[in-house]
């Protein structure tokens, strides 16, 4: 099914270089079923004629030729042929967007040999300024964190991703109230999401709602047993309900984590200090 909507992605890709509009970071494709879908057999006639077009370069000029073999194939790692974890991302055009405006600038360069030089020239001002202008709007998405993510949820609403990273940004301000919202609609959308439900533990923990904290952290450790500050957190929660034992535990498993899958080397007394420093530790 990823390969059938290949080409319905690779026509998206082009129109984007043409007009860039309604740019973001969570693009959702919808996968073909079938060869005789309009959304498959349109784009793939499409993309005949382009290989058509390649070959015919090739004879008349190797340059072209190479820009657009360029295009097609620092594409071709991320065409999922391989299954990759989205059918499509905007920075995965950075490279072969290289091939693309190559062609066109032997394009242009062609068409101001002819005697329309002077038409040509004004064209290609207003067509750098249009993109100018539109370079310095989506400029203005990046200005940080929180205007990205609020940006991408006008087109991804659905995204689980999104709003669990917009959640971390009201998160880091201080504002519990909107991250928590960030949080639980994030879980809604994706049910396994373990940051998800680990992000939701972090806020309820710092609002001392202790046993809240300890649900959200152990449903995490469920979807991802490999989750280190989810038991380091819950032993935060659980030192907050005044389980300390509890709390040893977690802290404990934390660190033989750190030493079985990260590599870190504790003896015995560097792991019974730690502990004594979280037991007494107050700050989050």
């Amino acid at each position: 099914m990823r390969l059938l909507t290949l080409p319905k992605v690779i026509i998206w890709y082009l129109r984007l270089l043409f007009l860039p509009f309604n740019l973001h970071m969570e693009r959702r494709v919808a996968l073909a079923s079938s060869l005789f879908e309009p959304q498959v057999y349109l784009p793939l006639i499409v993309l005949v004629l382009i290989g058509i077009l390649v070959l015919w370069m090739y004879k008349r000029s190797r340059l072209a030729f190479f820009s657009l073999a360029w295009f097609f194939l620092t594409l071709l790692p991320v065409s999922n042929v391989f299954p990759l974890n989205a059918m499509m991302a905007e920075h995965w055009l950075y490279l072969p967007s290289l091939g693309f405006f190559l062609f066109v600038s032997l394009g242009i360069a062609r068409a101001l040999e002819t005697e329309k030089k002077k038409l040509i020239v004004t064209l290609i001002v207003l067509i750098l300024t249009f993109y100018s202008f539109l370079t310095v709007r989506r400029n203005r998405d990046w200005r940080d964190g929180l205007t990205l993510y609020q940006n991408t949820l006008k087109y991804s609403p659905g995204s689980g991703r999104v709003h669990n990273n917009l959640g971390n940004i009201y998160l880091r301000k201080g504002d519990y109230d909107r991250a928590l919202q960030e949080y639980k609609s994030a879980v809604e959308l994706k049910p396994d999401l373990a940051e998800g439900y680990f992000n939701l533990g972090e806020v309820y923990s710092r609002r001392k709602e202790y046993d809240r904290a300890v649900e959200q952290y152990k449903t995490a450790i469920e979807l991802n047993p490999d989750l280190i500050g989810a038991y380091y957190g819950l032993g935060i929660a659980y030192r907050g309900k005044g389980e300390l034992d509890k709390a040893i535990k977690e802290w404990e498993k934390t660190l033989e984590i750190m030493q079985d899958r990260r590599g870190i080397r504790l003896d015995k007394s560097e792991r019974e200090r730690i502990i004594e420093i979280l037991k007494g530790n107050e700050k989050h």
